[in-house]
């Protein structure tokens, strides 16, 4: 150690004076060792519109004289600039990470941003990383990046001067490398430093990879891998467990960390968190520099502190932190110190030494596990070399003994590919087959194709049934099935020419193992790229996901029969649970070819794996992992009550309410199960530690996420209590829970109980879930109002899974929560079919319990899937409309909202007093805030919503985000100015769709949910009214009669043509560009368009919406533009009706019905056209000044908003009165 301190600190010294000689001397800038390129040397995307100059000092000045992109890369040519990487580029070989410094000035509007190009060995680019300018900053590269390439950006006018910019790769000791760019200075002085310690320097410079590509070991002669030896810093457990691998000996894992870990910022320790760690220590832990973290470690205690969660090194007791004289610190003796029963100084946790090494060990073994589990089933590489190898040894070792293979195909409407699937068959090198076509009652042609098969080949024979599913064609198939061996081949895939001999000398080999069905390779295409679903694995792989494909699976008929052949309750899946059912009886045999082209084509609407739920795939590993039979009575303890709470990371949301729950009972009446679905190693680990010797907590971590049903189930299974609670770990408990839960169950008519569920704002969640409207979706009830609302509550339906208190006979006795929800609803169906529809769950006010609800990663992601799945089932036998539940408490449901979502929820308004008049909601797409009121949405909106007024109507306008949240939307007319925003219909109001703009997303499904629905384009809405149940009626937009009228005083700015309207990526104006091609003199006024039109025709960013008709009145024409869709479509835009009731020439790009306007709106076909419509000498082409002032009048007086919201309000009156 004191050989490590002096040279690091000679070092530094060298180091210093070399660069303040620097200051007097002059160096010549010089190419770099190997392949790196002078930094003054350039490549550019642009390089005749760019000046780049670099003086003798290195300085380079760039100069940009356009406004376009423009990337500088450094080291290249500009021939190369577009093959980034192929020929340029750092290559870093060790190093992880980078030290980038510049320094330089900026002039004019230039933006300009230093990026680091990341590049893998194969020169492919993989990532970039962003520097500031003007700064130094330590860049961590990832594992891949072989090459790196300094590029900067820059976009704008302007001048940059770079007077200083450097790259330093950093080696694992934490010095810089000699392969330092363009800063001669440092160069020199690190030069000077090796003619005086270069032998120490090679001693401490990370091995480099070997030829073979292995890892180098660090010998025991390495300084750092002994000083980190010494120290006793390296818990190998640990270590694996955050590596997610294993290591032979203590060397190897110290190598790994040393070349690897430090890097990633890593630790070695359970009692050191990097990230607790002051700034500049994290910093040189980063960079590898170990004497600078073991001088740290060597503070007194108190200047150490809480290094981790587990120790605290101030708690250490001063009698026995004098002791401490060790290499690695207070950290380092208490790793070879603490005796087992001895507590970690923390006051955290109470833990003991060798309870949390358990603990710790046991985070590691399930990691590994884990590691396993998450390993893909799809790779993009295939050995075809070791395929050729296997089929030339089956040729040679032929047996002449060839065993019948029945090949069952189900069919069902497969006109268009029965016949390829079918000849895939014929066509096998393996003659002795029967294939068993089975039809599942198809209506086309498809038993016509196989029957002409069957005339030509006798191998082929066909059974024909009603339509019950591919489950039990498959069935029906075995069941006639001749042969010793069973294949299974779907209609729309077909097998290579020697699959079957292939998969018959594949189960004769597995036969030696004892394997019972075998499988091969797949190939099929994903994400346009080929790939192979091809993984080696048994059944513990398939626990965790499916790898073998019914297409490929060969297995004796017998054993396929034994097991009771394919579950026909499962819709989807029925390959992973036969493979699951198969592997219980014997692991399967891998054979190692291709055997099948698998076509995974979306289009086929009535494929299963497109037209079936995907979370069926959670109901097979359910049913596969949930022994419901062996685990009804065993182990249960009366009186004990087992919290079941399921996590998935979280890890401080989870201590909180594991302790708060433990915290708020006394006695050994509680225990809690924590089931890990699948968590992060750190996550694991420090729960794990958190309660390790605690006889009251039980953990299980499950190798994947299963999801909330199998998570919850399978901790219910692992528990030994008479009494569940499931229990979020998103909660917090107040008080004594478990008193009042209990109390509420003794009562024999109560299936299970619900605490009072707060937010932490102390307002409702939950007082249990009710049913507000027949046939709907349940809600939480009182939610939002105050904890003292929620009494004299009387028996629901339903209650929260996220606080559910049952029997244990009961939860057992019904098979828990169904699987096939996934997160959401599953609470709802078990309260369903437990208490058989019935009122029999109860809420205990007196047990509070507060609820961080939603923070679970993934919770909703499913939602919509699941809210199908469960109306599928329940759909005509939910309870009845309880709104009259809110009467006792002093509410009554003033209105239904809902939530937006395809398949809807209620949203509650509760009122406590006599609704008012009629109540009208428009919702439009306009963004919220001030900026809103840049979109014409909200000025149409408010027009519209004056005029509405003036009949007597409330109105309330809704803008983006909160159109979605109905909950709040209490009123009777849903009227939905569709723009960009799709707005789902709300249940309980009168519906209006008024289709204003983007047509092209507005769907059928969308105008069926509507009662009256209207468009702004005649054309459309004949078009979609052939279409629709509902009919589609014509309105077009409107104008604000009050504020756009030729009445209007001109501001007395004269202008010529006028567009007004802004710009942004992925929009065309295509009038603007026009006229800016025929050199036109137009003005524009709008946002987007500064350095991009032509000098002299931006006038300004923005205008007063007030405004605009002075702006109108004061212009020879006004511009007007259309969405391309929308102008197909015939959907006027409000600018128009605007301009035109303000009395003003309209010229417009060609848009079906203009004829409205009675001419004073003239299309243009072509920018020659557009040039005459703009000139005086197309004044002829308008109506005279006193038509134009006729037809403004007649704009306002039809076409106001007045006029509109008197014919949307008749349309009400008419057609739905008796509803409002």
């Amino acid at each position: 150690m004191g050989r490590l301190a002096e040279y690091r600190k000679a070092l530094s010294t060298e180091l210093k004076s070399a660069v303040k000689r620097r200051n007097t001397e002059t160096f010549r800038v010089e190419a770099a060792e190997g392949n790196l390129l002078p930094w003054n040397r350039w490549a550019t995307s642009r390089p005749n519109e760019t000046s780049i100059l670099t003086d003798a000092n290195g300085r380079t000045e760039v100069i940009i004289d356009h406004p376009r992109s423009t990337y500088l890369v450094c080291g290249g040519t500009d021939h190369d600039f577009r093959t980034l990487g192929n020929t340029s580029g750092v290559e870093i070989g060790g190093p992880r990470a980078v030290r980038i410094s510049s320094s330089g000035q900026v002039r004019g509007e230039l933006t300009v941003k230093l990026m680091l190009l990341e590049f893998d060995a194969r020169r492919r680019r993989i990532g970039e990383k962003s520097v500031s300018l003007g700064s130094a900053q330590v860049i961590y590269l990832s594992d891949e990046t072989e090459f790196v390439l300094p590029t900067i950006y820059l976009n704008g006018r302007g001048e940059l001067t770079l007077t200083h910019l450097s790259m330093n790769l950093m080696r694992s000791s934490g010095q810089e490398t000699l392969q330092t760019l363009d800063v001669p200075a440092l160069r020199h002085a690190v030069r000077e430093v090796q003619s005086v310690a270069s032998s120490l320097q090679q001693m401490l410079l990370r091995p480099s990879m070997s030829a073979t590509g292995q890892e180098p070991e660090v010998g025991a002669e390495n300084p750092y891998a002994i000083a980190l030896s010494r120290a006793s810093l390296m818990h190998v457990p640990f270590y694996e467990g955050v590596r997610g691998r294993k290591f032979e000996n203590e060397t190897q894992a110290i190598a790994d960390f040393v070349s690897k870990g430090m890097f990633s910022g890593l630790s070695c320790t359970p009692l050191i968190e990097v990230s607790r760690l002051p700034r500049e220590v994290q910093l040189a832990w980063r960079n590898g520099d170990v004497p600078e973290i073991l001088s740290f470690l060597s503070l007194p205690r108190t200047q150490l502190g809480e290094l981790s969660e587990f120790f605290d090194a101030s708690l250490i007791p001063l009698s026995v932190s004098k002791k401490v004289d060790h290499p690695g610190g207070a950290v380092g003796w208490f790793m070879d110190n603490a005796r087992a029963d001895d507590f970690l100084p923390t006051q955290a946790h109470a833990v003991r030494w060798n309870d949390f090494l358990e603990a710790i060990r046991a985070a590691t073994d399930s990691e590994l596990e884990s590691v396993r589990a998450r390993e893909p089933r799809i790779t993009y590489e295939w050995d075809w070399d070791g395929e050729r190898r296997f089929k030339e040894q089956a040729r040679r070792e032929r047996d002449s003994h060839k065993p019948l293979i029945s090949v069952i195909m189900p069919v069902w409407n497969r006109e268009f590919l029965v016949s390829q699937a079918i000849e895939s068959v014929l066509s096998q090198t393996y003659a002795n087959f029967e294939l068993v076509v089975v039809d599942d009652g198809s209506d086309d042609r498809t038993l016509e194709i196989v029957n002409e098969f069957m005339a030509k080949d006798d191998r082929v024979r066909v059974h024909s049934g009603g339509h019950r599913g591919v489950s039990h064609a498959r069935n029906l198939g075995v069941e006639q099935a001749s042969g010793e061996l069973v294949a299974f081949l779907d209609s729309d895939n077909r097998w290579e020419p020697d699959y079957l001999e292939m998969m018959e000398y594949g189960i004769r080999m597995g036969a030696e193992t004892g394997a019972r069905f075998a499988y091969c390779g797949l190939e099929l295409e994903l994400d346009g790229r080929r790939a192979f679903r091809a993984f080696v694995g048994g059944r513990k792989d398939l626990e965790a996901r499916n790898h073998i494909d019914l297409n490929v699976l060969i297995a004796l008929t017998e054993e396929v029969r034994s097991i009771g052949g394919f579950d026909e309750s499962l819709r989807r899946w029925v390959d992973h649970d036969l493979a699951l059912r198969l592997g219980e009886r014997s692991e399967p045999y891998f054979v190692p070819v291709i055997g099948c082209i698998y076509d995974d084509s979306r289009s086929d609407k009535e494929r299963i794996t497109t037209s079936e739920s995907d979370n069926w795939q959670w109901v097979v590993l359910g049913k596969a992992l949930q022994n419901w039979e062996d685990h009804r009575e065993a182990n249960v303890q009366p009186g004990l009550t087992s919290i079941v709470m399921p996590m998935y990371g979280q890890r401080h949301m989870t201590l909180r309410a594991v302790k708060s729950a433990l915290g708020a009972v006394t006695g050994e009446d509680v225990e809690v199960v924590i089931v890990d679905n699948g968590s992060d190693f750190e996550t694991s680990w420090h729960v794990r530690a958190a309660f390790a010797g605690d006889p009251r907590v039980v953990y299980l971590r499950l190798p994947l996420n299963m999801n909330f049903a199998i998570g919850s189930n399978m901790g219910a299974l692992a528990s030994r209590g008479e009494y569940l609670f499931f229990l979020n770990n998103d909660t917090e408990c107040d008080g004594d829970w478990l008193t009042p839960l209990k109390e509420g169950i003794s009562d024999p008519a109560v299936h299970g109980v619900q605490p009072l569920l707060l937010y932490p704002d102390n307002s409702i969640q939950t007082a249990g879930t009710v049913f507000v409207s027949d046939n709907s979706l349940p809600v939480h009830f009182l939610a939002g109002l105050p904890p003292e609302d929620a009494v004299s509550l009387k028996p629901v339906h339903a209650i929260t899974g996220a606080a559910m208190f049952l029997r244990r006979a009961d939860f057992m006795r019904h098979r828990g929560f169904d699987p096939l929800f996934v997160n959401g609803m599953e609470d709802i169906d078990y309260c369903l079919r437990a208490a058989a529809g019935e009122a029999r769950f109860k809420v205990e006010p007196d047990a509070v319990i507060y609820h961080h609800e939603s923070r679970t990663p993934g919770r909703g992601d499913r939602l919509v899937e699941n809210r199908r799945l469960f109306m599928q089932r329940w759909f005509g036998k939910l309870p009845a409309s309880e709104q009259a539940r809110y009467e006792p408490h002093g509410f009554n449901v003033a209105h239904l909202g809902s939530d937006g979502l395809p398949i809807p929820a209620p949203r509650v308004l509760l009122a406590r007093n006599e609704r008012g008049g009629e109540r009208w909601g428009i919702k439009i797409s306009s963004i919220g805030g001030p900026n809103g009121r840049k979109w014409g949405d909200t000025w149409f909106a408010e027009s519209l919503a004056n005029s509405l007024e003036n009949y007597g109507k409330t109105v309330v306008t809704y803008r983006h985000g909160a159109n979605q949240d109905t909950s709040k939307a209490m009123d009777d007319i849903n009227l939905v100015l569709r723009g960009i925003d799709r707005v789902a219909p709300i249940p309980g109001q009168v519906n209006i769709l008024w289709v204003i703009s983007h047509p092209e997303d507005v769907t059928l499904a969308e105008v069926e949910g509507f009662d009256l629905v209207f468009s702004a384009s005649k054309t459309w809405a004949q078009r979609m009214g052939r279409n629709s149940s509902r009919p589609i009626e014509f309105l077009p937009q409107a104008t604000d009669g009050s504020r756009f009228n030729r009445h209007v005083t001109d501001t007395g700015v004269r202008r010529g043509p006028l567009f007004v309207g802004s710009v942004h990526p992925g929009r065309r104006r295509g009038i603007v560009e026009d006229a800016v091609l025929m050199n036109l003199p137009i003005t524009v006024i709008g946002g987007g368009w500064k350095g991009v039109l032509p000098d002299g025709i931006l006038e300004s960013e923005r205008i007063d919406n007030r405004d605009l008709a002075a702006a109108y009145r004061s212009a020879t024409r006004v511009l007007a533009d259309h969405w391309p869709e929308m102008a197909e479509e015939g959907f006027i835009q409000n600018r128009v009706f605007d301009a035109v009731a303000a009395g003003c020439r309209v010229v417009s790009d060609p848009v079906a019905g203009l004829e409205l306007f009675g001419g004073a709106v003239q299309p243009y076909h072509s920018p020659a056209e557009l040039a005459f419509l703009l000139s005086p000498k197309s004044d002829l082409a308008f109506p005279s000044d006193a038509e134009l002032a006729l037809i403004a009048d007649r704009i306002v007086e039809e076409h106001s908003f007045d006029a509109r919201a008197k014919q949307l309000i008749d349309s009400v009156n008419r057609l739905f009165r008796p509803r409002i």
